[in-house]
């Protein structure tokens, strides 16, 4: 009997018994298009700010890209009223002048990162509550076609670590 209460007390101990168990709902992989789905998805329930770090961000007015409706779903939170701050990597001014444009246009709070180095983060936050980072650019390729994989959390200690680090990015171009 002892050896029976000895291994059961080992294997209890060994064992996450929580009451409270991760809910899994709060975290997940998006691979290819399910980031254009879940962002969409997630951006439409945006109830006060929305951080934005992007390596390449492409607007194409001209063209019926899927990535354009995240720039007319940020007009559209921008007009109601969700505060918006984005960062971008310098190329985006050079390469993608239609897209530095169109967020001055709808007085979209930008930086562009402008370091002998590239941002080369790809990372989106959300009320302070869920963060989204991968290897998924705002581009047609990333959307449509492209081998992509990000990932989404929303534990708050997570979040916090996220927020700081593009505050701190953010707060240093003048």
């Amino acid at each position: 009997m002892k050896k029976v209460l000895f291994f059961l007390s080992i294997f209890l101990f060994c064992c996450n018994f929580d009451d409270n168990p991760p809910d899994k709902a709060n975290e997940g992989f998006l691979f290819d298009n399910e980031y254009k789905i879940f962002l969409l998805d997630s951006l439409s329930k945006a109830q006060s700010e929305i951080m934005v770090m992007m390596f390449v961000a492409v607007y194409f007015p001209e063209r019926e890209y899927e990535v354009n409706e995240v720039f007319k779903n940020l007009k559209l939170l921008k007009e109601n009223g969700i505060q918006i701050k984005m960062l971008l990597d310098k190329t985006n001014a050079i390469d993608y002048p239609e897209t530095t444009n169109f967020l001055t246009q709808n007085n979209i709070d930008f930086k562009l990162y402008n370091s002998a180095f590239s941002l080369h983060s790809k990372m989106v936050i959300i009320d302070r509550s869920l963060v989204i980072f991968g290897s998924h650019n705002w581009t047609e390729a990333a959307f449509s076609y492209n081998k992509e994989v990000s990932f989404y959390i929303a534990e708050s200690e997570t979040v916090e670590k996220a927020i700081s680090y593009f505050n701190g990015l953010y707060n240093e171009i003048k």
